[in-house]
């Protein structure tokens, strides 16, 4: 992959609101792709090395995650754009060849700085989690998924008694 022009692959329908970044990537000499299924994202995939690849979460039959074996080894990265509500947000699938099990999804003003990193090796900023080392919190077996304590024990004073 020259690092001259970076490349960048979309595919999915739904991924048209992202192209506006794209644009602005495109004045610094990014060159971009638009696919609608994965399987003309595979073909392009073997065609042309691509840098990012993005893909979106809710293509038929589970059609994002055939793109997984075609990028792991390489230099490419994918992200997963799953859309929420009002917004959306990407998942790191592939970083640069390597599966990214459990990594946090990013928010796209961070995935925005993510991009240039993975496009021109920009430094990260100070501020922005690193996708690659992002992890979901470890959330203990004695609480809920929001935190609160299902063991009875008093946060302050957590029970210490042994079994007899």
């Amino acid at each position: 992959m020259s690092r001259s022009s970076p490349r960048v692959l979309l595919v999915g329908q739904k991924l048209k609101p992202i192209c506006p970044l794209l644009e602005k990537f495109e004045e610094r000499g990014c060159r971009w792709e638009f696919v609608e299924t994965p399987e003309d994202g595979r073909q392009a995939i073997v065609r042309a090395d691509f840098d990012v690849v993005l893909a979106d979460s809710q293509l038929d039959s589970g059609g994002a995650y055939s793109l997984i074996p075609v990028l792991l080894g390489t230099r490419s990265s994918l992200f997963f754009w799953v859309p929420l509500e009002q917004s959306a947000c990407l998942l790191p699938v592939v970083l640069r060849g390597n599966y990214q099990f459990r990594s946090a999804a990013l928010r796209p003003e961070i995935f925005e700085e993510l991009l240039s990193v993975l496009l021109w090796n920009t430094p990260m900023p100070r501020h922005a989690p690193c996708a690659a080392k992002a992890r979901q919190p470890r959330i203990p077996a004695h609480t809920d998924s929001s935190g609160r304590n299902l063991s009875g024990d008093s946060p302050s004073r957590p029970n210490r008694s042994r079994p007899a």
